[in-house]
Parts: C-alpha cells; sequence; structure tokens
C-alpha cells in the first residue's frame, strides 16, 4: 500500500515537472519572440530616421534645437526667410 502511495507521488511529480518545464519554455519562447518583434521594429525605425535624415541631408535641411536656443527671435527670423524661399521657389515652379 505505501509503495502505491509513494508510486503515485513520484508520478504526480514527473508530470509536475513535465508541465512546469513544458509552461517555462513556452514562456521562453513568447519573451524571445517578443524581443525579435521589438528588435525588427528598431531596426525599421533606425532605417526611417537614416531615409529622413538623407532626404533631410538632400534637401539642405538643418535641425533646429528650439528648446536649448536662447536666441528664439533670431530662430523666428531664420524660419520665416526660409518660408519665404520657399514660397519664392514654388511659384516659380507653377509659373
Amino acid at each position: 500500500m505505501n509503495f502505491d502511495i509513494q508510486q503515485d507521488l513520484l508520478e504526480a511529480g514527473e508530470k509536475y515537472l513535465h508541465t512546469y518545464e513544458h509552461k517555462k519554455k513556452g514562456i521562453k519562447r513568447g519573451k524571445e519572440k517578443k524581443k525579435a518583434e521589438i528588435e525588427t521594429l528598431l531596426k525599421e525605425i533606425e532605417d526611417l530616421i537614416n531615409m529622413l535624415s538623407s532626404d533631410a541631408l538632400v534637401a539642405d535641411m538643418h535641425w533646429i534645437d528650439l528648446e536649448n536656443s536662447h536666441n528664439t527671435e533670431n530662430i523666428k527670423h531664420q524660419i520665416e526667410k526660409e518660408l519665404d524661399a520657399f514660397n519664392k521657389r514654388e511659384e516659380v515652379e507653377h509659373d
């Protein structure tokens, strides 16, 4: 009788370990899948940023740091000047 109880306990323990390992592997696979998806998205974002940067260089665009700039009037004047130049180029193209 004790032998049957011990055998049942052993089988239950083995079943539990099998279930635990199976769930553990599933969770690990899920984490790996999410990590791969995140890496893919980050790579895609990096490529888009590089493309945007290249397009900006081709168009002779410059980044303006508005948060750390102390002379906002000069920046506003520069933006207005660039917008005027852009509008003039578009008028010439449409004519």
